[in-house]
């Protein structure tokens, strides 16, 4: 509860620009006259607004573990460094999702009709299914960006591109089925996807289909990224250096 008004400042701004978005689309299909869109677009971006502020980046606080020298003393305990990390993560995540998840019901609710929910309670279990296996993924490869410090003292400007460039590639931005056809194809298929778009595709009544591709290709990148988490993980083990003195 310490940190209460903290996480409130930054869920307003993890809201904001959602608001922006969906102010910004409505002008433009609302001159249209095409109210299905109007509903689409804003549904989709109040979901993602609370995929996009829940999906952790966990490559900030590795760094400073390691910059303080928190890293050497974690490694002198009986677990696991990278299950102290994940699961202190996951507390901190649950209180901070508890104080801010009323924010979002009540935008959903402030955009009245335009906000659609699923007609039966399955889309609704699939679509955090679908969030908690991304957040899995999310930390490994996050985790793994943040090992980088042990390599590279100064890291931000790799953490700060990585958060741009997955939030743009993963459709947590912009729709990716607005992006061109053959780009939003491409972008299908990238693991950002993964960590944001399917999540809320899946909430807004997706195909039980392509649900089922989308977990099967989900759980693909989840794999590869444990495995990529594990090899940097030995990697950095074999590197990382800790020296006595100021």
């Amino acid at each position: 509860m310490v940190y209460r008004w903290n996480i409130l400042f930054y869920t307003f701004l993890s809201i904001l620009p959602a608001l922006i978005a969906i102010f910004l689309w409505n002008a433009i299909y609302k001159n249209q006259n095409n109210p299905e869109a109007i509903r689409y677009i804003t549904t989709y971006y109040v979901v993602a607004s609370w995929v996009n502020w829940r999906v952790a980046q966990h490559q900030w606080p590795i760094m400073w573990q390691i910059k303080e020298g928190q890293l050497a003393t974690d490694l002198l305990r009986p677990m696991s460094y990278p299950a102290k990390t994940f699961w202190y993560e996951v507390g901190g995540r649950t209180w901070s999702t508890l104080i801010s998840f009323p924010f979002f019901i009540v935008l959903a609710l402030a955009m009245g009709s335009n906000f659609v929910t699923p007609n039966n309670i399955f889309p609704w279990l699939f679509a955090l299914l679908a969030f908690v296996i991304s957040y899995v993924m999310s930390f490994f490869l996050t985790a793994s960006l943040g090992l980088l410090t042990i390599w590279q003292n100064q890291p931000e400007g790799f953490f700060t591109l990585y958060d741009v460039a997955s939030k743009w590639l993963g459709g947590a931005l912009v729709p990716l089925a607005l992006m061109p056809g053959w780009i939003g194809d491409w972008l299908q298929w990238l693991p950002f996807a993964y960590l944001y778009s399917l999540p809320v595709k899946i909430f807004m009544g997706m195909p039980f289909e392509q649900i089922l591709q989308g977990f099967a290709v989900q759980l693909g990148w989840l794999t590869l990224s444990c495995i990529f988490f594990s090899w940097v993980w030995r990697k950095a083990l074999d590197r990382y250096e800790v020296f006595e003195g100021k």
